[in-house]
């Protein structure tokens, strides 16, 4: 049974089963369950998660500081068996078995690959992961910048995908791929990918042809990173209510 879903893409949300907000204040709290939440299941050493979040810190500020954390995440999560939260020795972990992830739930609906679980992972993509959310600690904005690039590829792949199967399959009855999804493919590309772009002009478009759509994705590689992306950020906060 789920006792705790979080909501990493687009933003943060935490909630309990019941649909109650998680009350955590303190920003690096929530950072510390968004860090553990995006592989539930996964151990992570104490040292490790003290210097991504407290790295300008002296150790034993930065210990402390973890302490505290962990202790509001305690007092906020449900105490249930099994537990949200695995402390054990020097490490900690979500427990996949209770804990609900969006990010988590996209990435298996991208292995499973069916038209149906394409559609769903793209659904589930309502904005770049922890969209508008800061923490100034330089290992953590790292960590969040290459997964926010890792994830946003995956989703262009989706949507690559899909419009592919459109048009394979005949799209809309003018033979065009369906609108919103392009539209969110070249929100998602961002103004730095012309290549993407025009593989996603319908068939008989200038330029267009339904062969460019699979290759979406390599062209997309290169608006996603650098100057591009805080207007992707911003294009896809505007398109998440369309598609989500």
């Amino acid at each position: 049974m789920v006792a705790l879903r979080l909501t990493l893409l687009g933003g943060f949300d935490a909630r309990l089963a019941a649909g109650d907000a998680v009350n955590l204040p303190a920003k690096k709290a929530q950072a510390l369950l968004a860090y553990l939440g995006l592989r539930p299941g996964q151990t992570h050493q104490r040292d490790k998660l003290a210097a991504l979040l407290w790295g300008q810190w002296s150790d034993e500020h930065a210990r402390d500081g973890l302490r505290h954390a962990l202790g509001a995440l305690r007092k906020a999560l449900p105490d249930g068996q099994p537990p949200s939260l695995r402390a054990e020795g020097q490490t900690l972990a979500l427990n996949a078995a209770v804990v609900e992830v969006d990010v988590a739930t996209f990435e298996r609906r991208m292995a499973e690959g069916t038209l149906q679980a394409l559609e769903q992972a793209v659904a589930l993509y309502r904005g770049d992961l922890l969209l508008g959310f800061t923490v100034s600690e330089p290992l953590f904005e790292e960590w969040l910048v290459a997964e926010r690039e890792r994830l946003r590829e995956i989703a262009l792949e989706a949507l690559a995908r899909l419009l592919a199967h459109q048009l394979k399959s005949g799209g809309d009855r003018a033979g065009h791929p369906d609108g919103r999804a392009t539209d969110r493919a070249r929100s998602l590309a961002g103004s730095r990918a012309p290549r993407a772009h025009a593989a996603l002009r319908p068939p008989g478009a200038a330029g267009g042809s339904a062969q460019a759509v699979p290759g979406m994705r390599g062209g997309a590689a290169a608006g996603a990173g650098g100057g591009a992306r805080g207007g992707d950020e911003a294009a896809l906060s505007g398109t998440a209510a369309t598609t989500g």
